[in-house]
Formats: C-alpha cells, sequence, structure tokens
C-alpha cells in the first residue's frame, strides 16, 4: 500500500493517529503521512521544545568562545566614549559573570515570544472578521 492511500485510510477511519515523536521523525523520513496527521490535529508543545532546545545548544556552542573582552571594548571604541582603563576591567569580568546567563536566559524565553509573536500575527486576521 503506497503512503497516500495509508494515510487517505487512516484519515477515513481515524484509527491511526502519529505519536509526537513519530511525528517529529517522519517530517524528514515520510512528509506526506506526517503533514496529513498535523493537518487533522495540529499541536505546539513537542515543536516549541525542539526549538528551545535549538537555541540552547547553540548557546552553549556559542558561549565558550565568545571573547567579552574584545567586544567590550570595540563596543566603547564604536561608541565614542572615553573609559578608563580601570573601569573596563571591571566591565569585562561582569560581562564575563552575567553574559551566560543573559545568553541561556535569551535562549528559554526568545523562541516561546518569537513563536508567540509569529502565531498572533499569523492569527490576526482572522481575529478581526
Amino acid at each position: 500500500m503506497s503512503e497516500t492511500a495509508r494515510s487517505a485510510a487512516a484519515g477515513a477511519s481515524g484509527a491511526e493517529k502519529m505519536s509526537e515523536w513519530s511525528r517529529l521523525m517522519g517530517v524528514f523520513f515520510s512528509p506526506v503521512t506526517t503533514f496529513q496527521d498535523i493537518a487533522r490535529k495540529p499541536t505546539w508543545v513537542l515543536p516549541l521544545v525542539v526549538v528551545i532546545a535549538a537555541f540552547v545548544v547553540s548557546t552553549a556552542l556559542v558561549m565558550p568562545h565568545f571573547d567579552w573582552d574584545r567586544t567590550i571594548r570595540e563596543g566603547i571604541e564604536q561608541s565614542g566614549q572615553h573609559v578608563d582603563e580601570e573601569q573596563v576591567g571591571k566591565i569585562v569580568p561582569y560581562y564575563e559573570r552575567v553574559g551566560p546567563v543573559i545568553g541561556y536566559g535569551g535562549a528559554l524565553l526568545w523562541a516561546p515570544v518569537v513563536s508567540l509573536v509569529a502565531a498572533l500575527m499569523y492569527f490576526a486576521p482572522s481575529f478581526s472578521s
């Protein structure tokens, strides 16, 4: 039986429902069946968790290689401000401590906020009619 015929039969009977994890793998290995199942009953929790995990992993990969000293000095130079070396010496350790917290916190908060804004933009026209 072909994938399309199987999905049509499952759609007609309503018996076969894919799990969240089979949907996740199905996007890559059987997209027709998977997207038909998603169209029948869309969910948002697992996709959001996957996006948050991707943000956290990318942050974890970047943070150890981030040069706070150079970034802060370049920012000060570009702003045209004159900051004493002593002040820079206090600023850099502060950002070395706080930067990872901001990075991981941003990774955890940014994905849901962006997803919410995208959903509102997508569904906004249906609210007005």
